[in-house]
């Protein structure tokens, strides 16, 4: 379901969509796990074809991978 492009190496598109969730559930003050639990959502509707175990930590890493920047 999500398109990918050619940057070098391949950068999914729903990954901006995963991070505008996953920061406006924060800035709203949502706590990090319903955060999480929303992008997650985003991120399976991209990729119906990941378990929710994949989704999590795909986005978990995503997220971590920001902090750390």
């Amino acid at each position: 379901m999500c398109h990918e492009k050619q940057l070098g190496e391949k950068e999914c598109r729903c990954r901006a969509a995963v991070a505008q969730a996953y920061d406006g559930m924060r800035r709203s003050g949502a706590p990090e796990m319903v955060a999480l639990d929303v992008a997650s959502r985003v991120y399976r509707h991209y990729h119906p074809e990941k378990c929710p175990a994949q989704s999590r930590l795909e986005v978990e890493l995503w997220v971590l991978e920001k902090t750390i920047h």
